[in-house]
């Protein structure tokens, strides 16, 4: 118990006002899209909590400048990551958003925003993570986060409405296909890299990263499993 205690204690010595907001607006977030995928089941709503989240992160912005940068750098990438997007629905066929919503190039016009959300919230872990534990926790800390947690959330949202996967080459992890994951995990890994720079070369450059990751990493599985 008091190891327990002294664990808590240590934690909570480390969290800043920041992080515990930050924490927060992640927190609500995950269990909004959770909460529309295990039991409402609806894009417009996916639509609603998108742009209720990026609108708490406008408003933080205002007040705090790295949440300024990491929400303008994620918002390019989040943009950008509609080629990543293209790419996964009309290259590899593999991808498929519901019909009947606006849409940009392939994809829901809600999705440059949560990814802009994603972006921020990895971003700021990164951050974090190098302040406290230096820059290898750094690169791996989001790239773990992101393959334990994408691997659930991907696999709900194709079960729940969301998208769904029709192909996978390597196979899947529940309703996700594998390369998509590890796709995941290899682009967030570079996302303490990128929130470092200037605006422009780091939302272009995540971005770029996103999209470069799926095509390479489908690619790769595609070889893989054709010499198996």
């Amino acid at each position: 118990m008091s190891r327990n205690t002294s664990l808590l204690t240590r934690i909570h010595a480390r969290l800043t006002t920041t992080d515990v907001f930050v924490g927060s607006w992640m927190f609500v977030t995950v269990v909004a899209y959770y909460h529309n995928f295990l039991f409402v089941q609806s894009t417009a709503l996916s639509y609603v909590y998108a742009f209720a989240s990026y609108g708490v992160g406008v408003v933080y912005a205002r007040y705090d400048t790295t949440g300024k940068h990491l929400l303008a750098i994620g918002t390019i990438g989040g943009f950008l990551e509609l080629l990543g997007d293209y790419f996964l629905v009309t290259i590899a066929g593999t991808l498929v958003y519901p019909s009947g919503y606006p849409f940009l190039l392939r994809s829901p016009v809600y999705m440059p925003f949560a990814w802009a959300l994603l972006i921020v919230f990895m971003g700021y872990v990164a951050l974090r993570l190098a302040d406290e534990y230096g820059t290898a926790a750094a690169y791996l800390g989001p790239a773990i986060f992101a393959f334990l947690a994408e691997s659930g959330y991907e696999s709900l949202a194709s079960q729940g409405g969301g998208w769904t996967y029709l192909t996978a080459p390597l196979g899947w992890i529940g309703h996700a296909p594998l390369f998509i994951v590890v796709a995941e995990a290899v682009m967030f890994a570079s996302s303490y890299y990128w929130v470092r720079q200037n605006i422009l070369v780091g939302g272009i450059g995540i971005g770029s990263t996103i999209s470069i990751s799926y095509v390479g990493i489908y690619y790769l599985f595609v070889v893989i499993g054709s010499l198996l």
